[in-house]
């Protein structure tokens, strides 16, 4: 395949499903001006973060507020809309949002959703949602990997990727490309590059391209809605080598990479001693070592 632009995305979002969207086609429009087919925006940036929920807390308000603010998937209007973009500007995009189970209209879940020229292409509901997240969503329980026309698409959201099972289950299943959306929080603005919140983002998401050999790309929640709780931003690509091709840093903004994603894997393969390394390769997975541990995990 020919070189491609993948688009990460590090916005701030406030509790506005309205004003959210218009920042999504303001990038959309940005990234189609620039040549890019994949676009990746940050987990909850269309409801937005509401006021009353952090890692620590979720009032009443926040609940309400995103029962609310869901949809279905895709018949709801923002995933229409979406498609209507993806279509008139030939582009993949993946975004964040609430969903409402089909089923039960009370159950709504952390999602991320994969539209493209050809339509609604597939979502995935958040497994491992953390903290007072678990008081607002039921968890997810699938993993998928979508066949495009870009290469084949993984897609996480946040704290799923801290699991390292789940980005190589997305591996064995055939993706190349790992698309992770995020709400990732700081610990203290002030530390800057040290803070230790934004090393342990930056690193799950460099260790995940690196151990499956993917690329994967990053996208955060940036800057703050208080003054007072900051996220940590670095929405990325990253290479199966592990290093950032764009990154947004601390800021809001758009990180934009150009590659091929098929010869940049199999040239991570190459340069290792001329290819007799075979880093990450399922080939030499043991299975029947690993999975008695799990069988005799207790929960």
């Amino acid at each position: 395949m020919a070189n491609i632009k993948i688009a990460s995305v590090a916005m701030k979002a406030p509790a506005d499903k309205k004003a959210n969207m218009e920042t999504y086609l303001k990038y959309i429009e940005s990234a189609a001006e620039q040549g890019v087919r994949l676009i990746v925006f940050p987990e909850y940036s269309l409801p937005g973060i509401h006021p009353e929920f952090t890692l620590s807390k979720a009032s009443a308000a926040a609940a309400t507020y995103y029962a609310f603010a869901a949809e279905r998937i895709p018949e709801g209007p923002s995933t229409q809309r979406l498609i209507e973009a993806a279509k008139e500007h030939n582009m993949y995009i993946v975004f964040g949002m609430a969903e409402q189970d089909e089923v039960r209209p009370d159950y709504t879940y952390n999602t991320a959703v994969l539209v493209g020229p050809e339509g609604f292409i597939g979502k995935h509901r958040k497994i491992h949602p953390t903290g007072s997240e678990r008081l607002l969503v039921m968890p997810g329980h699938e993993l998928n990997v979508y066949e495009t026309e870009l290469g084949r698409i993984g897609l996480l959201i946040c704290n799923d990727k801290v699991f390292p099972e789940t980005s190589r289950a997305l591996k064995i299943a055939g993706a190349e490309i790992i698309v992770c959306c995020t709400c990732w929080p700081a610990m203290n603005r002030k530390l800057g590059d040290n803070d230790p919140m934004l090393k342990i983002h930056n690193g799950m998401g460099t260790f995940r391209a690196l151990e499956n050999t993917v690329i994967f790309v990053d996208s955060n929640i940036a800057g703050t809605l208080d003054g007072e709780h900051y996220e940590c931003g670095h929405s990325r690509v990253v290479s199966p080598m592990g290093t950032d091709l764009a990154s947004t840093g601390w800021d809001e903004g758009m990180a934009v990479a150009e590659l091929d994603v098929q010869q940049t894997i199999k040239g991570f393969f190459a340069s290792l001693m001329g290819g007799s390394i075979s880093y990450s390769s399922l080939r030499d997975l043991r299975p029947d070592v690993y999975i008695p541990f799990y069988e005799q995990y207790q929960r």
